[in-house]
């Protein structure tokens, strides 16, 4: 094993072992600084080499011109998706997510517009290995990438003069909205649903004319809406019953009530009774008495008292007294009736009862009659109320998919005319423009140059490292894998080398 002959100044053993002691102390930057000061040589002659390659390709690459465009994506055009509901799923203005924005650049960076830029990149005829070079070549010097935090995508395109990359920016500013509209666009679409339309109408006719034929044939609108009605109606007639036999049953409850009090009752009542002397007869009775005497006083002055004429004439005054003190004895009683009103009222309360009741067992039966009607009418129902639905459920289904069909083929048929019109969702934001100055090689050249640099030191560790000879403490107690206490110069041990090889 070679020896270093670096460390040929005396020094003390103590002074060896700080020395020793420092120098395991030592970092890595400062092990890498010690390789390279070590092997100047080669560090400098790999530095030179490395800065003349790099001044080279700076002086001697050829200069580049690069230009640059933007594209704002937005969603002012929003083409709604088709479902089974009618309800599009379309993304709101201003909503670009960022599976739309890495689908852009994907569109931008295509093949089929590359090959579209080839001519303007120069690129005229040739085998199609050239044209395959060229297509890489202008890849390679495309750049697409969006702009953080906004739907704006940047692309930048390098060329060996500023004509050519103008051109070609600007054929790709043509051809990529172009392109857009014709990836996003289904020219078959408005046709498609125009059929479809055709069809659904044609389907929504049979159905209405299906359910037509059936309401006519049924005398039935809407089945529902006639259930309701006949419901509600037969609700209000049996409120109606039970408050016809309600009131039934209290007619007839008062006409019970009534006819026995009825038939207790007289129908004439005295109204007044008075009590009168017999005045007319005792009147009489005084003037008859009263002529008699005056008659007998006539007689007296022609006949005798005991002669048989006056005889008789006393004798009648004789009765005629006694008729007048009878008829002054006797009372004569006058009474006066009338009809009993309490009777006429209860009767005439009997004969309203009586009216009241007839009337409403018939209005009963009619209501009965009536709700059997509806009875009947709400069966029918239930049985054709299916079959309606069925109808309706038809067209309304045939309606809807007929509306679905038409709304569609409406928003393809405006699609179509703006994407004839070259209506899109991206639109330049910025031309571009032709680049004055090259572009600056200052951030290509310096972490070239820095690379470079990195890999002279990484050449003259290997070099160090291949080398068999040991410059530090620390490498010498690495290899041997025992403590190093202190280290001597090799001047020393020079006699006795000799003599060991002698």
């Amino acid at each position: 094993m070679k020896r270093s002959q670096d460390l040929s100044i005396p020094v003390s053993h103590a002074g060896r072992l700080v020395l020793a002691a420092a120098l395991k102390e030592q970092s890595l930057m400062g092990k890498a600084a010690d390789t390279l000061f070590r092997n100047w040589g080669w560090t400098l002659a790999l530095w030179g080499l490395a800065t003349m390659a790099t001044a080279g390709y700076a002086v001697l690459s050829p200069r580049e011109y690069q230009s640059e465009m933007t594209f704002l994506v937005n969603n002012n055009r929003s083409d709604s998706q088709s479902s089974s509901d009618g309800n599009g799923s379309a993304s709101r203005a201003g909503d670009i997510s960022d599976q739309q924005m890495a689908t852009e650049i994907q569109i931008l960076s295509s093949r089929d517009l590359s090959v579209k830029a080839l001519g303007a990149a120069g690129f005229h005829g040739g085998t199609p290995a050239d044209q395959e070079r060229a297509l890489r070549k202008l890849q390679k010097n495309l750049l697409v990438a969006p702009v953080l935090k906004a739907n704006i995508i940047r692309v930048r395109y390098s060329a060996p003069t500023a004509e050519e990359a103008l051109r070609v920016l600007e054929t790709l500013a043509k051809a990529y909205p172009e392109q857009h509209v014709r990836l996003h666009s289904n020219p078959a679409e408005m046709g498609f649903f125009d059929e479809q339309s055709a069809d659904a109408q044609g389907k929504l006719k049979d159905a209405e004319n299906k359910l037509l034929s059936f309401q006519q044939e049924t005398g039935v609108v809407n089945v529902t809406e006639q259930k309701q009605l006949l419901l509600s109606r037969q609700i209000e007639l049996q409120v109606a019953l039970h408050q016809a036999e309600a009131e039934r049953r209290e007619a007839s409850t008062r006409i019970g009530s009534i006819t026995p009090r009825l038939n207790a009752m007289p129908i004439r009542i005295a109204t007044q009774t008075r009590r009168l002397p017999n005045q007319y007869s005792v009147e009489r009775m005084s003037t008859m008495l009263t002529e008699l005497q005056n008659r007998r006083t006539e007689l007296l002055s022609k006949y005798r008292p005991g002669e048989r004429i006056v005889t008789q004439l006393d004798q009648q005054i004789a009765d005629t007294e006694n008729a007048l003190q009878t008829a002054e004895g006797s009372v004569a009683t006058e009474e006066v009736s009338d009809v009993n009103l309490l009777r006429q009222g209860l009767e005439a309360d009997l004969q309203r009862a009586q009216a009241t009741e007839a009337g409403l067992v018939g209005r009963i039966q009619a209501m009965q009659g009536q709700n059997a009607s509806y009875q009947a009418q709400l069966a029918k129902l239930e049985t054709l109320a299916p079959l309606e639905e069925q109808y309706q459920r038809d067209a309304k289904v045939a309606e809807s998919n007929y509306l679905l069909y038409a709304k569609k083929g409406e928003e393809a048929r405006i699609s179509q005319r703006m994407d004839d019109r070259k209506l899109a969702n991206v639109v330049l934001a910025e031309r571009p423009l032709l680049p004055v100055f090259p572009k600056s090689r200052a951030l290509v050249v310096i972490p070239l140059y820095i690379l470079s640099l990195l890999l002279c030191a990484f050449v003259v560790a290997m070099i160090s490292r291949m080398r068999q000879t040991v410059e530090t403490p620390w490498a010498l107690e690495e290899l041997c894998e025992v403590p190093v206490l202190g280290t001597v110069p090799d001047q020393i041990f020079k006699p006795y080398r000799e003599r060991l090889r002698n």
